[in-house]
Formats: C-alpha cells, structure tokens, sequence
C-alpha cells in the first residue's frame, strides 16, 4: 500500500547549517510550512537576493544549505491476522537526505538520480511519530555536472516528485529488472525480494498489458501547455480556477496478456533474488522509434491468495546493437537526429517530474523530426523515460560529472569521488533501466586523465545491465582522443587536429564547420575524415598543456599520449553541433513569469539603450 505523503509539511532553512548541532531532529514542530513537492526557490523561502546574473538566468530566491521538513504520521493498529508490516520512506528526487524518526537516525542517503528510500519498520508501530527529512545541497561528493549547475537546473534545494509511505506485509519488492527477449517473445523479470524474516509458501502474480500512445483528433503536442510545467503558485490558481486542458493524447491498451502465477523458493534468508520467465505469445510487438509499442508489467506476491506486495514497470521488446560504424534497433539500421539537454526549465528551476510535461516536451521535438537526446552531466527522471518510450525517443543519460577521471593508486585520484560516480551509474540503470527508451549511458562530458580507468568504470556498468549501450563519455580527450575497448560508439568533434567531423566550431576549435560555412543542405559526410583511405601522422601535440574550451570559459588540461591516429570500428556521433551566438528577444522577457528571471536579457536591454541602440533592436534581431 502506498500512502502520499505530498501536501502541506512543516519547514526550517538553515543556511548555517547549525540544525545538527541544535538538534532539530528532535523537535516536533516548526514554525514555517510548505508545500511540497516543490523546492526552495519555488516557494520563495529565505531572503530575496537582489543580485542580478549576466552569465545565466538570476534565481532570486537562491539557497544552500540545510532545508528541514517535518510531518506527523499516524500508523493504524495492524489487521488482526496480518503478518509483520513493513514500512518505507521514500523520496523521488532530491537532493543529500537524512531522515529520523521520533527523534531517532534512520541514515543518509546521496544520489542525484534515484529515488532516496529508507526502510522504517522497527520505528513506526501503531500510533503517532514524527518523521523529519533534512535535505542539504551543499559539499556533494561530485560536482553534479548539469544536475546542480546555475546555468542549467539550478543547486535546488527541496524534495520533488512522488513522496510516500509504502507498507508492504511480510514482505517486500526492493528491486525489480526487466530484460526482454525479443526473439523469443518473452520477459525475463528478476526480482531482489525482502522480507522480514524470510517467506515460504509464496507465490508470484505477473499480469501484463500492452499500450501505445495515440494522439487526439486535430491536435498537438507543440500548443498544449501541461499543467505541470507551471509553477507552483500558478498551478494551484489553474486548479482552482478548472483551467487544466484536457491532453491532446490517450493511452491506449491494445491487449491484456495472460495472468501467470509461480510458485517462489522458499527461502529463510531476508533478502533473496529470484527470476522467472514471463511468455508474451505469438503476437508480441517489437519497440522501436516508429512503433513504439510498451509493456505495462505488474508483480505481486502473495500468500495463501493474500497480497503482500507489488510493483509495475514498464518495457518494450528492443536490441540495440551495433556493426562497425552503424547503430542498429532490432536488426534495423538507425540514425540518430539528437539534441543536447541540460534540463533548463525556467518557470520551475528544475526538470517536472510527471508524464504530462514530459510527453509536450518530446512530442514538440518529434514534431520537428528528433529522435534522440543527449543529457549532458544529467539524468532525467522516470517520467521522461517513459514518455520517450511511448513516443519512440531513444534518450542517453551521462554521469554527472565534468573533470578528470584517474587511475585509482595515482596521486590525484579523489576515490570517494569516483566511487560516487559508479554507484551513481548502476543506481541509474536500476532505477530507469526497464524503459526501452533508454538508449545509452555515458562516463561524463569532455573528461581527462586515465583512459584505462574510464574504461573499467564503463566496463562495470555494462557487466551489471546489458540492455544499453555505453560510451567513454563526450568530446573526452578533445585534442587527442581514442576509441576504448568498451565503447558501444564514439561521441566527439575529431580524430586529430585536422580530421574533423562536426559542423559548427568554436572559434579557439578554427577551422568552422560545414554549418558555418556553407548553405544549408543534406551533401555533407564524414566519411573520409572517420575512415581515410590514407592516415596522415597526427601533428597534434604530445605532453605539456594546452588551453580548451570548457563550459563558457577556458581551461588548461595536461595533454597524454594519444595514438597517432584514431579509426573508428564503432559508430561515431558529432557532440554539441549547435553552438552559435545569438540575439536575445526582448520581447520574451515578459514570459519568464516563474522561479527565473531574464536579469541577463534585462540588461543587456539596459545597456542598449544606455548608448542609444535599442530603437535598431528589431533590425539587429531580424538581421
């Protein structure tokens, strides 16, 4: 059973982070509140900053530190007959987390992925409790990449997303992975099972549906503003006004499969993993871009017909593969028409984490012939892999982390850091790895140092989930960069100094690209700058530094020995193609109406018209 804990809790910022030693874990009332899920600066909590950004947009109510959050939970006698309930916290996204409860510590959880779950059965009996969360968004062992930068989602503090109390008798469901086998129409389901004090003669419920997404009559993803992409405080206005639309969307069931029921091992340990297979008969339906048909799966475990517990989640019977320098998807060729996403959304100051938003995004750039997106230094939340499943978006997620990776007994190498980092990636593929839209994982964005340890770091990750492919990372290497053996595919800019194969450079990259140079058509390829007949020696420095660029400024990196010349046998993706100036619209200043504010565009608007140049805006924007 799940209950939602989202509503109106009790609430503390401390920015000196003095909570601990005060110990507000021990009180039982605070004397703010706020709605959750929301964050900080959502709500406006804390003093309004009249700072003003001209790198990124200004989040006014800006803050880190520790956020406190509080609520009573009331837990009901247990049902006479019933077995040992079992309870568990959890919180969808968020940032570091501690929980007590009645004064006393549960643990602590980091991650910037994966739901933050803790396990409250010896602490929560019949009656009253309190439960207090402190969430900080200060110190993270890694840098969060895009997921805590300003100039993208902004270093949130707050607790997004589904926020629950689950119970579950007997026994529980911690982990569930789905690996479908496309040939033989069917799904492998394996199952990491706790209980409290091991479970005999049980069994395991599979019921199964399959769905498709079809779009209303006459309309479109492009003019429908979800609900959810609001914020907070307009949100509530447009419920309480009946102003939501109706989605130009259903989800349609095309067929209820077979209920199967399996009798489990009897096993006296807590915690045990078991698999069974799931049969989808003669007329299973593949996934792919153009058919992107998705299975609904649920298990339930159960004694004496009684339900214990269940959990549902979702997949679509896919093999992505490839063959020298081609991706395939089910045996068919494929060609990725990718974007770059940082997960900027400015009415919010964080990615939504519904399927409604996620579906008007995607569905705006299929509209516009997308297939793929690239998170740099990011993970999207479950919603939007299941979105991108329903509309046939193959989406790869990257480690969240922009710097240098090193050999484990080198001087530089921070292990606590990179130990994060791959926990961070087997929690991703856990948690997100049953949706078929997850095309593919990376080690991070432009990284430096060891080859031979991002290489182990990515070989790890595939040992543990096979159903994706990987990469070493993004443009790493830039100057002198190398295929490794565990890579799936190749995502850069170059080969060497000369052989390049994106379309647009920056300038301290000269020379520019085709995008830059040329007019616009579909006569370009890189197939003698991938795969030369003849291999020049490869001029670009050996040892010593060189200056790159890195992020919107410059910095030094060592350079490491390289090959002379790098050929690809795998296929090659052009990394952050688009990168061009542009001419800020100050008309759109007016639509900024949420958690940021254009102070970028304001004055640059301000320094126009100091020397006399706004009355040629609209010539220089147009121009």
């Amino acid at each position: 059973m799940k209950q939602n804990l989202s509503g109106v809790w009790q609430f503390a910022l401390d920015g000196e982070k003095a909570g601990l030693e005060q110990e507000y874990f021990l009180r039982t009332a605070f004397a703010d509140t706020i709605e959750l899920p929301t964050t900080t600066a959502e709500a406006k909590k804390g003093k309004k900053s009249a700072e003003r950004q001209t790198g990124y947009l200004t989040e006014p109510y800006h803050f880190e530190g520790y956020a406190w959050f509080l609520r009573a939970l009331d837990i009901p006698a247990q049902e006479e007959g019933a077995g040992k309930i079992l309870f568990f916290f959890s919180m969808e996204r968020t940032r570091k987390s501690s929980v007590w409860v009645d004064g006393s510590f549960i643990g602590s959880f980091d991650s910037f992925y994966a739901a933050h779950r803790y396990e409250l059965t010896d602490k929560l009996t019949p009656g009253r409790h309190t439960l207090v969360v402190m969430i900080d968004n200060t110190e993270y062992v890694s840098n969060g990449g895009h997921m805590t930068s300003p100039d993208t989602q902004t270093n949130w503090n707050g607790i997004l997303g589904e926020i629950l109390l689950e119970s579950a008798e007997d026994a529980a469901i911690e982990k569930m992975w789905l690996y479908p086998c496309r040939k033989d129409k069917k799904v492998v389901v394996k199952i990491q099972r706790k209980s409290e004090s091991g479970l005999s003669a049980a069994q395991a419920e599979v019921c199964c549906r399959l769905t498709r997404l079809s779009m209303k009559e006459g309309r479109d993803f492009e003019h429908y503003e979800p609900l959810y992409t609001q914020t907070a405080e307009t949100r509530r206005a447009w419920i309480a006004e009946n102003k939501g639309q109706d989605a130009p969307y259903t989800i349609e069931t095309l067929a209820v499969l077979d209920r199967q029921v399996y009798d489990l091992p009897q096993d006296t340990e807590r915690e045990s993993i078991f698999s069974i297979e799931y049969p989808l008969g003669a007329d299973a339906r593949a996934w792919d871009e153009y058919n992107p048909y998705v299975y609904e799966l649920t298990v339930r475990i159960l004694r004496g017909g009684r339900v214990l517990c269940e959990r549902t989640s979702h997949f679509g019977l896919r093999d992505f593969t490839h063959r020298e320098r081609t991706l395939y998807c089910n045996d068919n060729e494929i060609f990725l028409r990718g974007t770059h996403d940082g997960m900027i959304f400015p009415l919010t100051g964080y990615a939504p984490m519904d399927l409604d938003s996620w579906l008007r995004v995607y569905g705006t750039s299929k509209e516009y012939g997308l297939n793929h997106y690239r998170y740099h230094t990011c993970c999207p939340p479950k919603a939007a892999f299941l979105a991108a499943a329903y509309l046939g978006m193959y989406v790869q997620a990257e480690l969240a982390f922009w710097g240098s990776i090193y050999d484990r007994e080198e001087e530089q190498c921070d292990r606590k850091q990179q130990d994060f980092l791959l926990e961070e990636g087997l929690r991703a593929l856990d948690a997100f790895g049953d949706l078929p839209s997850f095309f593919a994982m990376s080690m991070g964005n432009e990284l430096w140092g060891s080859r031979e340890e991002i290489n182990r770091m990515m070989g790890v990750l595939k040992a543990h989930d096979t159903r994706h492919l990987y990469t070493q990372g993004s443009n790493n290497h830039q100057f002198v960069p190398s295929v490794l053996p565990n890579d799936d595919f190749f995502s850069g800019v170059r080969f060497s100094k000369y052989r390049l194969f994106r379309g647009s450079y920056a300038m301290c990259d000269a020379p520019l690209g085709f995008v830059q140079t040329e007019r616009p058509g579909a006569y370009w390829n890189y197939d003698a700058m991938i795969s030369p007949e003849e291999i020049a020696q490869n001029t670009a420095a050996k040892g010593g530094t060189i200056q790159i660029q890195y992020g919107t400024g410059i910095k030094e990196v060592e350079i490491t020995d390289g090959e002379e010349e790098v050929i690809a046998h795998v296929p090659v993706i052009a990394h952050e193609i688009g990168q061009y100036e542009f001419t800020p619209d100050f008309d759109e200043i007016e639509r900024y109406t949420g958690v940021l504010q254009p102070e970028n565009i304001k004055i640059f608007r301000e320094r126009m018209e100091e020397r006399g140049l706004l009355p040629y805006d609209a010539e220089n924007l147009s121009a």
